[in-house]
């Protein structure tokens, strides 16, 4: 019974019940973090250094990457959900683009028609197929687009959708001292339809930034990191902080803080980052019961 009710709690948190939530958005898989860095850093990504992990935050990003890579991420979330997230990216002359491909499922939920025995059990997916682009400008500023295709399947209902994502990002270094400024506008577009009723995007709007600083002769970088965000159809206000220590050139350690975050609001991590491969570990607390969430993402350099 208890685990039942978790599961139920799970599906309304994350909007599968969103036909009863009053007007609030669905399709709420997009806004779980997809890099462990990045959510050991308070899911704050809109700023923060160009890495493919970060294009899901800004596609601005990615038209200063240098290399191709290859990005792969595992999460729990909330009960039974299992979060998968891939991306590659494509180095060209003159644009940059990422192909990404997630998927977000919770299984096992019982099927009850009356009091007793369950008549059976589904499992509720979705999945997202994003093609990320950039200009390879030579300037500081950067912009990128995101197109998103969207298919959610809650046992014999389903519906899909087209989103999009738009990205800028402005970065300067001065001295020893690197910033980056970023706003995107994610997950916008038509409304999808469930059981004919009209499903709002999590439309976001993120504003953000971040200092970098290195301390000579120690080998010690830090990185701060700020960022607001308005998910509009959920009249919600989060304000993240982070900050990374990078030592060795290789060890990172980051803690992160998440004001308005009604699952929890702390993030831990750490990883390792060497020339053609990388792997970060998050540790997100949850509240209210639910199991605490684990990211792990590997990423190699091509």
């Amino acid at each position: 019974m208890g685990n039942n009710f978790k599961i139920i709690m799970s599906l309304l948190l994350l909007g599968f019940q969103t036909l009863l939530s009053g007007g609030k958005s669905g399709f709420n898989f997009l806004s779980i973090g997809v890099d462990a860095k990045v959510v050991s850093l308070a899911d704050a990504g809109v700023a923060l250094p160009p890495e493919l992990g970060t294009v899901y935050y800004n596609p601005a990003g990615l038209g200063a990457l240098r290399q191709s890579s290859v990005l792969i991420t595992y999460r729990n979330w909330m009960v039974d959900g299992k979060f998968l997230y891939g991306s590659v990216s494509l180095l060209t002359n003159f644009f940059n683009f990422a192909l990404s491909l997630t998927s977000f499922s919770v299984s096992n939920i019982e099927i009850r028609e009356r009091p007793g025995e369950a008549s059976g059990k589904f499992t509720a997916r979705d999945f997202g197929v994003f093609l990320s682009a950039s200009p390879k400008l030579s300037t500081k500023i950067k912009t990128g687009v995101t197109i998103k295709y969207i298919f959610e399947k809650i046992f014999i209902d389903e519906t899909n959708l087209v989103a999009f994502d738009l990205g800028v990002l402005y970065s300067f270094k001065l001295s020893q001292f690197n910033f980056q400024a970023g706003t995107s506008l994610k997950d916008f577009g038509f409304k999808g339809k469930f059981r004919n009723v009209d499903i709002n995007l999590p439309t976001t709007l993120s504003i953000g930034a971040s200092i970098g600083y290195s301390i000579a002769p120690s080998g010690i970088d830090i990185l701060l990191n700020a960022e607001t965000r308005r998910k509009f159809y959920d009249s919600l206000n989060l304000l993240s902080i982070g900050i990374n220590f990078k030592f060795l050139s290789s060890f990172n350690l980051n803690l992160g803080y998440i004001s308005g975050c009604e699952t929890g609001n702390l993030r831990f991590g750490g990883g390792v980052e060497l020339r053609k491969f990388s792997i970060h570990y998050a540790f997100s607390p949850l509240e209210h019961n639910f199991p605490d969430s684990h990211v792990i993402t590997i990423n190699f350099n091509l």
